[in-house]
This record gives structure tokens, C-alpha cells and sequence, in this order.
């Protein structure tokens, strides 16, 4: 008994996590109470953080009908305004899952090296460009087939809030196609 009222909790703990990124990403004529509200949270000024930028990148759901690439992968880039912060990050190159519908999951971590949080300015943020590769066929000679990587949409999230703290948690973004500005 005791474990299907431990699944259950379970089970509501990640579709009340589901309704909250969905009302951060998208416009709702409605909001949700925190049933459970974080206790003993410690604040710390982002000048006093010295770890790297860590970003976990999870799945790319409904992908466009076009998109028939072998594999996906993620680069990430921080940038101030146009100039960026650092070096491009990337995902390993994922295939898509074929099962209900196709997603392709990431599961990734995109660590920047060498760019700590203290040093980050507050109107920092985080580009994220999905690109899809497809591998040509090898020729009749042998020769190992050729892969062309295209880029297939971005999105980007401010790091800090107009308060200037750090966001943190699940974001769901939306992905913009190549040709608008970043």
C-alpha cells in the first residue's frame, strides 16, 4: 500500500512540474499555487559563485515534418548582445526516437568551461542552436559517406531575471527557425 500511495505522490509531483513549465513558457489565463514551497533556500550573490555554467539539455519534442535527419545535436553559446561569452558547447549527435511520437532525447549536460557564474554580466543569455546531419551513402569506391550538418533552429533564454537572480529549474522553449535573429 505504501508504494502505490508513494507512485501516486510521484506521479502528481511531475504533472504539477509539467503545469509549471507549461505556464512559464506559454501565455494562461490562469496560475498555480505552490502547494510546497521551498524551505531553508540559501541565496548567494552570483559575484560569490565561482562553478562553471551548467545547462541540462533534456528532449526536443515535435519535430518538424521535414526534419528527416540521421542525427540531432545541440550547441550552445552564451552571449552579451551580440558578442559572445566564452566558447559554443555541444551535445554528442542523438538519433531521433521513433515510438508514439518522434523527440529526439539529449540527456546532456553543456558544461562551459572556463566561464564561471561570477563572471557572467546580468543581461547574459544562453543561444541554443539545433542542428540535424544526415550521412550520404558511401560510393562504389569504398570511401566513407559524407556527413552535411545543417542548421535547423535556435532559441535563447536570459540567464538572470529583471531582479537579477539567477533562473533556475525547467524552461520549455519555443525553437525559431534560422533565418530569424538571434
Amino acid at each position: 500500500k505504501e508504494t502505490i500511495s508513494s507512485q501516486c505522490e510521484r506521479i502528481r509531483d511531475a504533472v504539477q512540474g509539467l503545469i509549471k513549465t507549461y505556464v512559464t513558457a506559454f501565455r494562461v489565463d490562469f496560475h498555480i499555487k505552490d502547494l510546497f514551497p521551498p524551505t531553508n533556500v540559501s541565496s548567494k550573490l552570483a559575484s560569490e559563485v565561482l562553478d562553471t555554467v551548467l545547462v541540462h539539455v533534456e528532449c526536443l519534442h515535435r519535430l518538424s515534418a521535414g526534419w528527416t535527419h540521421d542525427t540531432y545535436l545541440v550547441a550552445g553559446q552564451l552571449y552579451h548582445g551580440t558578442r559572445p561569452v566564452g566558447h559554443p558547447v555541444l551535445s554528442k549527435p542523438t538519433p531521433p526516437s521513433r515510438s508514439l511520437y518522434n523527440r529526439v532525447i539529449f540527456d546532456c549536460w553543456l558544461n562551459f568551461e572556463g566561464t564561471s557564474v561570477c563572471e557572467l554580466p546580468r543581461e547574459c543569455r544562453l543561444v541554443l542552436v539545433v542542428y540535424g546531419r544526415s550521412v550520404t551513402p558511401a560510393t562504389d569506391g569504398g570511401e566513407v559517406g559524407e556527413i552535411t550538418q545543417v542548421e535547423l533552429g535556435w532559441s535563447a533564454i536570459q540567464l538572470f531575471n529583471y531582479d537579477g537572480v539567477l533562473v533556475q529549474g525547467s524552461s520549455l522553449v519555443s525553437v525559431w527557425p534560422p533565418g530569424a535573429d538571434k
